[in-house]
């Protein structure tokens, strides 16, 4: 009664083949996706958590002014210095990790106005949340095939954004001689 429920599939050579060419095949698949993690590895892991490399547990007034100011000279640097709006650079992976960059920059300074002392003004605190807030703008933005409109305006933002730095360094550098003064002074006194 149980005579042909069960086969025995034979197989020859040829499946033997087409099941090492499978092997080889998906072993080739594994060791490019291995590759390319090695690649990203090796351009370093972005920490997506800002206040990682920014907070301190009660910043002195001196040490806050100069870690907004170390942040702004950081996007001036990488703006002017490493992308400079040259034509090589405005192309993948460059302008990606340049965007990258810019988000991480932007949410620094979150984390930096987040801390910000009651002497800082009002005015400098606006400013550090505009600029933050157009490093967002610059780091999600989208290019387009539209004959290069979408590139001139990343620029032109970016060069916007960098004039506005320049007024902001000098106000914060004012805020910050009037604490070492004032300092100065509570110690004579």
């Amino acid at each position: 009664m149980f005579y042909g429920l069960m086969r025995v599939n034979e197989k020859g050579l040829n499946e033997l083949v087409k099941t090492v060419e499978a092997i080889a095949e998906n072993t080739g698949k594994i060791n490019g996706n291995l590759k390319d993690v090695s690649e990203s590895l090796t351009s370093g892991i972005w920490i997506k958590n800002p206040t990682l490399t920014t907070s301190k547990v009660n910043p002195r007034l001196e040490t806050w002014h100069d870690s907004v100011l170390a942040k702004l000279q950081e996007f001036v640097l990488l703006w002017t210095s490493a992308y400079g709006k040259s034509e090589e650079k405005q192309v993948d992976p460059f302008l990606t990790d340049l965007q990258n960059n810019l988000i991480l920059i932007g949410r620094q300074l979150l984390a930096i106005l987040s801390e910000s002392p009651e002497t800082a003004s009002n005015e400098v605190k606006e400013a550090i949340g505009r600029i933050a807030a157009n490093l967002q703008d610059l780091g999600y933005k989208k290019f387009y095939r539209d004959g290069g409109a979408s590139l001139n305006a990343f620029d032109a933002l970016g060069d916007s954004t960098v004039q506005d730095i320049d007024a902001l360094v000098k106000r914060v550098f004012q805020e910050k001689q009037q604490i070492v003064e004032n300092t100065v002074e509570e110690r004579y006194d």
